[in-house]
């Protein structure tokens, strides 16, 4: 039995936009209809940019990990 290989993820990213930071996350079902998710795990709690940026990134690379 062959089992087609779906990725679990198209783009996975940090979105830095005016005021509110989040990680964009598309991904697509087993139909071919893409899902789009847009977390922010409390990045935009974090009154420090750079702290906020960083945090953000780490994440993605744990998300990028775990998928």
């Amino acid at each position: 039995m062959n089992k087609k290989f779906l990725p679990s993820y198209q783009s996975l990213e940090l979105v830095r936009g005016n005021s509110r930071y989040y990680i964009k996350v598309i991904t697509e079902t087993k139909k071919g209809n893409r899902k789009l998710f847009r977390n922010t795990f409390n990045l935009n709690r974090i009154h420090s940019i750079p702290e906020r940026i960083a945090r953000g990134e780490e994440l993605v690379n744990k998300i990028r990990f775990w998928l």
